[in-house]
């Protein structure tokens, strides 16, 4: 079965029972983003999990703003499939109720089935580059804290889209990154005292051992 990019398997492994709770960790801060579907790129021994924080508008997709979540595998794999979060929470809240009711489970191998119905998404055309990024500065974390909680508040006082679109669309203060970049740090918990900023044509990207945020 191919699906976005190629598949080879219907699983992938992940090391142990806290990779499971792990990704479950970021698909369930994910949905409080209102993002439904979830892209699982397996590459040797390392899953990428791609959400979509942020919908960008017109062919080339502004204001498209991503978080992407590492996890390691046991085994090597090679998977590219864009599949509903739901399906995917589904299946590890199950393997983390197994590891959970026999303890000598949590250190071994988690098998993680692929859901079999994948999804097509506009934000899945616009992906961004995995090379050419160029290290352009360092943020405070409190710097892009600050942004996505006075942003979320404005947000909430004026309860119209076109106050949000305008909101995240804009630039974090001082800086070129956009503001819907600091909304999914703040929301899929990649925070740390100080973000790595990266840059490659009109893409930035925000960096934390958590994970990152890619905005167009």
């Amino acid at each position: 079965m191919t699906d976005a990019g190629g598949r080879s398997g219907d699983h992938v492994e992940l090391v142990d029972a806290r990779d499971v709770a792990d990704l479950a960790t970021f698909l369930s801060r994910a949905r409080r983003l209102d993002a439904a579907e979830v892209r699982l790129q397996a590459t040797g021994r390392v899953l990428a999990a791609t959400v979509c924080a942020l919908a960008g508008h017109g062919l080339m997709g502004e204001g498209t703003v991503l978080g992407l979540r590492a996890v390691a595998l046991a085994k090597e794999a090679t998977c590219d499939v864009v599949v509903g979060i739901d399906a995917v929470h589904d299946r590890l809240a199950r393997l983390r109720a197994a590891a959970e009711a026999e303890p000598s489970r949590e250190n071994v191998p988690q098998r993680l089935a692929l859901p079999p119905v994948p999804v097509v998404v506009p934000w899945t055309g616009v992906a961004p580059p995995r090379a050419g990024w160029e290290p352009i500065g360092v943020l405070p974390g409190a710097v892009v804290e600050r942004a996505a909680e006075d942003g979320i508040a404005e947000i909430a006082a004026a309860r119209t889209e076109q106050v949000r679109e305008s909101v995240w669309g804009r630039t974090i203060p001082g800086t070129s990154v956009p503001a819907g970049s600091a909304l999914a740090v703040h929301a899929l918990g990649f925070t740390a005292p100080e973000i790595a900023v990266f840059a490659c044509g009109r893409w930035h990207r925000l960096s934390t051992p958590a994970g990152h945020v890619l905005a167009r």
